[in-house]
């Protein structure tokens, strides 16, 4: 009875019309393929911006290496305004957790590395890094600079991509690190 009254009503041909029809095929695709090209884009579009804040990451470590080589004495006042640079490397992205250390190293005639001095920054707070005369390990590949004087920089900052914002994921740690030899004197003393 119930059939007789569906075909009566005509719900049998609309259901075959229905079956039938493609008309809808597009919106169905798109709407199933929507939140992988999203997907996609957004990714597409965070791994630049992490490729660009490594960058300028590399950036900041180089340029106050070199800012601190060139220098023949070293005082609070200039430490503090070579450090003040980082925000403008980094722009637009935000300094937050942004640590950035430079630390000065005698080296004597056996290759044995020792702290001359040692500042680090972080959020534009200037604090002492490792203490004077405290031992420091000379990776491989520097161990040849006896009898010398070097200024190592190292910048660490946790790069914050979109699904971070969401807690999908967390903060990606990038860093560098950079080797100078002083260019206008022997020593680089603080004071």
């Amino acid at each position: 009875m119930l059939i007789t009254l569906l075909k009566h009503v005509g719900l049998s041909r609309l259901g075959r019309r229905f079956a039938g029809s493609t008309a809808g095929n597009i919106a169905v695709e798109f709407a199933v393929i929507l939140p992988a090209l999203l997907l996609f884009y957004l990714s597409a579009f965070d791994g630049s911006q992490a490729v660009s804040a490594q960058s300028k990451v590399d950036v900041i470590g180089s340029t106050i290496g070199d800012l601190v080589s060139r220098s023949t004495t070293m005082n609070a006042g200039r430490f503090s305004n070579i450090m003040a640079i980082s925000s403008a490397i980094l722009n637009p992205f935000s300094t937050e957790g942004l640590v950035m250390t430079v630390t000065t190293l005698r080296i004597d005639a056996n290759g044995k590395a020792v702290v001359d001095w040692s500042k680090s920054t972080t959020g534009g707070v200037t604090a002492t890094g490792q203490s004077p005369g405290d031992a420091y390990a000379l990776p491989p590949h520097l161990q040849s600079f006896a009898s010398s004087y070097l200024v190592v920089t190292t910048v660490a900052y946790p790069y914050k991509t979109l699904l971070s914002y969401g807690g999908l994921i967390t903060d990606v740690p990038m860093g560098s690190t950079y080797v100078f030899r002083p260019r206008k004197s022997a020593e680089i003393p603080f004071g």
